[in-house]
């Protein structure tokens, strides 16, 4: 179970995006994953794996089965309905007050932070819809 991004004692990405970039970590460690070898020749993994996610390993775990069929099983726990949503909760827990304002402000900053991408905001439920032949495991949440 690796750290997201800007998680952790010292990581290597000192920033979160909110679900975007994550999903390129996820699919990073599930490459990395197939290509370890037990002995020399066995690999690890077989050739379908699943994924656990919350919150916004759950954005990470919806958009990873996305972009690779392989990714056969999914638990999802608390899934927001995409990167903005997941902002807004953090920005309203972390500014109560005047939090439409703060949300407001914080969605307008994406635009300029992550100007050369990496922040997803197309819709999970969209996302998933168009996965076939997958298990998935949907927890309660928000």
């Amino acid at each position: 179970m690796p750290d997201q991004r800007g998680h952790g004692e010292a990581p290597p990405v000192s920033y979160t995006s909110f679900g975007g970039g994550e999903t390129d970590d996820l699919m990073g460690a599930v490459k990395f994953l197939r290509g370890v070898k037990i002995d020399g020749t066995t690999t690890l993994v077989g050739p379908n794996i699943g994924v656990y996610g919350t919150e916004m390993g759950a954005l990470a775990a919806a958009f990873g089965a996305g972009k690779d069929e392989s990714i056969k099983a999914l638990a999802l726990d608390s899934v927001p309905d995409n990167s903005d949503e997941l902002l807004s909760r953090a920005t309203v827990k972390r500014y109560p007050f005047a939090s439409m304002v703060t949300t407001g402000v914080a969605k307008l900053g994406t635009f300029m932070y992550f100007y050369e991408g990496g922040y997803r905001r197309d819709s999970v439920c969209d996302t998933v819809r168009g996965l076939n032949n997958r298990q998935v495991l949907l927890l309660a949440g928000a």
